[in-house]
């Protein structure tokens, strides 16, 4: 407010003034909040592949058991027989989490990624003269 208000003509004017103000300060709080979350972007992601390791929902109890057994008799007693206690312990648990998710397509993304890399490495293999 630059100058004081006197008239009615000067009150309208003074709040054309602000309500343009407003605009233009909602866009930069806009503008600024895109570009917060653009930075935050790739963190997400790498949040949300963390959670396919720590939670598990799988809704069919036969999958379960089946991938709680072979993942059980996989790593425990052949990967990692002469592994530490907390390895045989932890291990199995965060790769029967993954398996489960990847199993109820909640990895899709992740899976994906996974194929697109092997797919980019065959790809530039056959490129390859021999």
């Amino acid at each position: 407010m630059t100058n004081p208000i006197r008239n009615h003509d000067d009150l309208l004017a003074e709040k054309a003034r602000l309500k343009s103000l407003l605009l233009v300060q909602k866009n930069q709080l806009r503008r600024s909040w895109e570009g917060i979350e653009e930075e935050l972007e790739p963190a997400t992601k790498f949040l949300g592949s963390l959670s396919l390791f720590s939670s598990r929902k799988s809704d069919n109890p036969l999958l379960k058991l089946g991938l709680d057994l072979g993942i059980d008799m996989v790593m425990r007693k052949t990967l990692f027989r002469q592994a530490g206690f907390l390895t045989r312990l932890g291990a199995p648990i965060l790769v029967r989490n993954l398996v489960s998710n990847l199993f109820d397509k909640k990895g899709a993304g992740l899976l994906a990624g996974i194929k697109s890399i092997f797919r980019g490495k065959k790809e530039n293999a056959s490129a390859v003269p021999s």
